[in-house]
């Protein structure tokens, strides 16, 4: 064997070791997420100050009299009527103080709903898969052929050596 042929080995021999490689299955890749939405409706009682209006009743009043004056009154108002020294007629009308409207308390219910969201990140968790028996296989023949590539590059580096 000449030199060419032993250095053309080595080169494919050392191509063969740059391109050839073992590694395990493909990891599988878990991703945990979760997205929740919770809602809460509350009902809540709440004491609210309640205005009521009350309708007054028409009322009405008349009198005759043969006297220079004249008096009427009802629930909301009074007038005075009467005839001055002059010949003219004096008259006055005034209403009474009085508070028409009544304010109570009055329990009413108030909804209230509170919406919750709840967002968890995702994370990402790495499981290394299991090797089946043919993938062990090619492991161990990929081993005994590295040191059998090994050995055939010593061998031809001695007999190089030792010739040279």
């Amino acid at each position: 064997m000449n030199k060419s042929k032993i250095a053309s080995l080595i080169t494919f021999a050392v191509t063969l070791l740059l391109f050839s490689s073992c590694r395990p299955g493909q990891q599988l890749v878990v991703v945990e997420a979760r997205d929740s939405v919770r809602v809460e409706e509350r009902v809540r009682e709440v004491k609210v100050t309640d205005t009521l209006f009350i309708e007054v009743p028409r009322q009405a009043a008349e009198r005759t009299t043969a006297d220079s004056s004249s008096h009427l009154e009802n629930d909301y108002a009074l007038s005075d009527a009467r005839i001055l020294a002059d010949g003219t007629l004096y008259h006055s009308l005034e209403t009474k103080p009085r508070t028409d409207t009544l304010s109570r308390e009055v329990v009413a219910q108030v909804n209230d709903s509170i919406i919750y969201r709840e967002k968890i990140v995702p994370q990402v968790v790495s499981v290394e898969k299991e090797l089946n028996w043919f993938a062990q296989l090619r492991l161990w023949l990929g081993n005994v052929m590295l040191v059998l590539i090994a050995g055939a590059v010593a061998w031809a580096a001695a007999r190089l050596v030792l010739k040279g």
